[in-house]
């Protein structure tokens, strides 16, 4: 993790209002992951602009939710 993530998880937090593990979290995937996804059955995700969520459920039910 770096001190760029962390200041993006603030700026995350402010604007959203979600807890310091979600906006670390999503920081994280803007910073690291190339497509951006999110796999969390959490709707919390589906407000960071730049991120995709991608429900675990749909893969148990053999179909992406």
């Amino acid at each position: 993790m770096t001190s760029d993530v962390l200041l993006a998880a603030g700026a995350i937090m402010k604007s959203l209002v979600m807890s310091l593990f979600d906006a670390i979290y999503a920081a994280g995937a803007l910073d690291q992951d190339a497509d951006r996804t999110i796999l969390s059955t959490d709707e919390v995700y589906d407000k960071v602009a730049g991120t995709k969520r991608v429900d675990p459920r749909g893969f148990i039910q053999g179909t992406k939710a």
